[in-house]
């Protein structure tokens, strides 16, 4: 959480200097410096102050590179830096939380993330006050319920990174949950009242966003740049996943599975999967991360060094993607022979791939593709458990598998489908928390080979945070 020295002069001043300049959002460029007042006093500074949000969850810090395609993606064991194990990323693939530069990543993290919250916070208490009327209420309720989406989905990757794993420790406090805009220090609170906070904040966004149901396609397409009611509703089985609440998960899944298939078609072959490799068609809600093909030259272009490139090693590799009519594998990595390399690089985030300029830097958070997976895992039995599964890698250029008596061989089968579909989305290390795994996939052979325990999965709160306490 912020101290009041580094959040006072960013809550006054940071609602309008930052805005989507893209076709997405209103070609709105507030000048700098514009008091809250004024900001919210017209429509324009309204939809400025929450495209700046948005703008703060594509940061380097947040979605655009550490919660998904770099440090979270390494902690999942993607990429193999076993020969560079006191480098930064090697340091970072081991766990070694009392690392200078790890524990710098982690602050950037956790102070980009209350930053986000904070100006979340005073949007909701703007919008929420009595004398409000700048937008119709129509309108107000539907940007209430993309801030509250916001946060909920926060609080949660908050928590899946900085506290216990479940069922390990949900009674110790571990994480503050702050919803207003003064400068009061928060308590620390367990992990089951942060829970108890998403849901609600998470219900009362899918209650704001439910006319997100009547959109036509073409409009639906201008929604995926904003969190939306399937976007939330997927967010809402996620976390009642990771808390344990099966049944309230699969009931989600039931609910909009269905509507969900006909509004977000599946990817038709391994050429659409090559010429869209984020899956637009699939998403629900991506974020617009106008550094994206920086990090990716920066982090996965086959001409760095070995010792900068981020690539999975060769076996590892052949072991996640063992079939060749797989559209991820065939899609999102090529060898890097132009860079002298003699094995597969990661091509996802390379605008050197994008065909459709329309969907130039949308980096996707919420795919069609996880409802599916929570269906399977959370499903009352085993043969709907695999019906979902299989009807992923049908679409996915792959054969089914045939139902086994096992919900053992079910959850580890849904694993290895986790390992194939999440690349670059920060999804794999969370699933390893979740399930407490004693020892999960290592980089290199891809063998369970990597012992765990729960200080590898808690990342200590930053140390700035304990000062104040």
């Amino acid at each position: 959480m912020l101290n009041n020295r580094t959040i006072k002069v960013m809550l006054l001043f940071t609602w309008a200097t930052t805005c989507f300049s893209c076709k997405k959002f209103l070609d709105f460029q507030p000048r700098d410096f514009m008091f809250e007042k004024e900001v919210f006093s017209k429509p324009e500074g309204v939809h400025a102050a929450l495209n700046g949000i948005y703008q703060l969850m594509g940061s380097l810090e947040l979605y655009g590179r550490d919660l998904t395609l770099y440090a979270v993606d390494l902690m999942g064991q993607l990429y193999d830096k076993s020969e560079s194990a006191y480098s930064p990323e090697g340091r970072l693939q081991s766990y070694d939380y009392t690392s200078v530069w790890v524990k710098q990543r982690f602050s950037s993290i956790w102070t980009s993330a209350f930053k986000t919250i904070r100006n979340v916070n005073n949007f909701c208490a703007q919008l929420e006050q009595p004398s409000f009327s700048t937008v119709s209420e129509a309108e107000k309720n539907s940007l209430l319920g993309e801030a509250y989406a916001i946060r909920g989905m926060l609080y949660l990757d908050l928590l899946r990174l900085f506290g216990p794993a479940p069922g390990t420790g949900n009674n110790k406090p571990c994480i503050p949950y702050v919803t207003t805009v003064d400068f009061k220090t928060q308590p620390l609170l367990p992990g089951t009242q942060i829970m108890d906070s998403v849901m609600k904040d998470l219900s009362k966004a899918a209650m704001f966003l439910k006319s997100d149901l009547a959109l036509s396609d073409s409009s639906r397409d201008s929604r995926k740049w904003r969190l939306n009611y399937f976007a939330v509703k997927t967010l809402q089985a996620r976390a009642n996943l990771y808390a344990g609440k099966n049944e309230a998960a699969w009931q989600i899944v039931l609910d909009i599975q269905d509507r969900a298939n006909e509004a977000f078609p599946w990817m038709a072959s391994v050429d659409a999967a090559k010429a869209d490799p984020v899956f637009f068609a699939e998403s629900f809600w991506g974020v617009e991360n106008k550094k994206l093909y920086d990090v990716y030259r920066q982090t996965f272009n086959p001409m760095l060094t070995e010792d900068s490139i981020l690539a999975p090693a060769t076996t590892k590799f052949n072991s996640v993607y063992d079939n060749v009519n797989d559209y991820r594998g065939a899609g999102w990595f090529k060898p890097g022979a132009n860079g002298n390399k003699n094995y597969n690089v990661f091509v996802r985030y390379s605008d050197d791939v994008v065909t459709n300029t329309n969907h130039s830097f949308f980096q996707p958070l919420i795919r069609k593709a996880e409802l599916m997976l929570i269906g399977a895992e959370t499903a009352p039995d085993l043969a709907t458990g695999y019906r979902l599964l299989n009807d992923l890698r049908l679409n996915r250029g792959l054969p089914p598998i045939a139902q086994q008596d096992s919900r053992t061989q079910l959850l580890s089968d849904i694993l290895q489908e986790y390992q194939r579909e999440f690349w670059g989305e920060g999804q794999l290390f969370f699933l390893f928390k979740r399930r407490n795994l004693y020892y999960i996939p290592d980089a290199e052979t891809n063998s369970f080979s990597v012992s765990m325990n729960p200080a590898n999965y808690q990342v200590p709160i930053p140390e700035q945070e304990t000062l104040y306490r």
